[in-house]
């Protein structure tokens, strides 16, 4: 009887226990559950200069176009949370963790709630509808002003300021918001790092120099100053105001004990040692810093 043939066992070599195909699939199965478990990390890990925003849910509409638009624009990463205006109130009863808060005058009380907010920015006017009378429809006869406000201890408020300085933007964020029917506001031009321009003399600089620092680092802003004695400033500041070149007249004049004549220059004095452009670009930036060199 002829025995069948029985290959001699390799000791050397043995037949795979796993197949390619078996191993592409446990590869493939790996790879997935890596990614399940990055995706569930990193979402709770804020984005580098990420925008916190709460806002009022009923800004829905124009505050999500504006902000895709400044995201597009500034390549800086946005996450807003729309919260029911009955909801705003219980954010103020802890500390405040956002970088803006996007809110109507309705949402909070300004004077309870002052110490919270360093800027108070007016965005927009959304009108809502009167009362009817004589069972006639209500009339858009009130408004309600809506607003940025960004905490005192925000660590973010150069981003935050900047966002909000958008949304007011006659020619960015407003655009938005009369799309959406609301009344706009008269804010300032549009620039990612507005240029302020300062004249005083030398005394005043020696006093507000640190101040005007801690506003350029807040606000992300640059604050260019320069130094004159009194009589030098005022004629400089009338000779460029009957030039062509009235683009270089400054946008704040600060003075100490000094007397600055402002008839036929383009100025508004708001206080005995302080005068402001009237044509300035930048009017609630710089009345912002105003309010802060007071506030120093």
């Amino acid at each position: 009887m002829i025995k069948p043939y029985v290959p001699k066992q390799s000791k050397y070599f043995k037949t795979p226990k796993y197949t390619g195909v078996t191993l592409s699939l446990l590869s493939l199965f790996v790879l997935a559950s890596m990614l399940v478990v990055w995706q569930k990390t990193t979402s709770s890990i804020q984005t580098a200069n990420e925008i916190l925003v709460v806002a009022d849910s009923s800004s829905r509409m124009p505050v999500t176009h504006g902000v895709n638009e400044f995201i597009y624009e500034m390549n800086l990463p946005v996450k807003v949370s729309f919260l029911p205006s009955d909801g705003i109130d219980s954010l103020f009863k802890s500390s405040l963790s956002s970088d803006l808060y996007l809110l109507f005058g309705s949402d909070f009380d300004p004077i309870k709630n002052s110490g919270l907010f360093a800027e108070v920015i007016p965005i927009a006017h959304k009108p809502k509808p009167s009362q009817p009378e004589d069972g006639l429809a209500g009339t858009n006869s009130l408004v309600n002003e809506f607003v940025a406000c960004i905490p005192l201890l925000s660590e973010n408020s150069e981003n935050a300021l900047r966002l909000a300085r958008y949304l007011a933007a006659p020619s960015r964020g407003q655009f938005q918001f009369a799309k959406a029917g609301w009344m706009g506001v008269d804010g300032d031009s549009w620039e990612r790092n507005p240029k302020i321009k300062i004249y005083c003399v030398p005394t005043t600089k020696k006093r507000v120099f640190k101040s005007i620092r801690q506003f350029e680092s807040r606000e992300g802003i640059s604050v260019e100053i320069e130094t004159m004695e009194n009589n030098e400033l005022e004629k400089t500041v009338r000779l460029i105001s009957q030039s062509n070149a009235k683009s270089y007249l400054p946008d704040i004049i600060l003075l100490d004990d000094e007397k600055l004549e402002i008839k036929e220059i383009p100025f508004k004095q708001l206080d005995s040692a302080t005068f402001l452009h009237l044509e300035t670009r930048f009017q609630s930036i710089c009345q912002r810093l105003l309010n802060h060199l007071k506030a120093s």
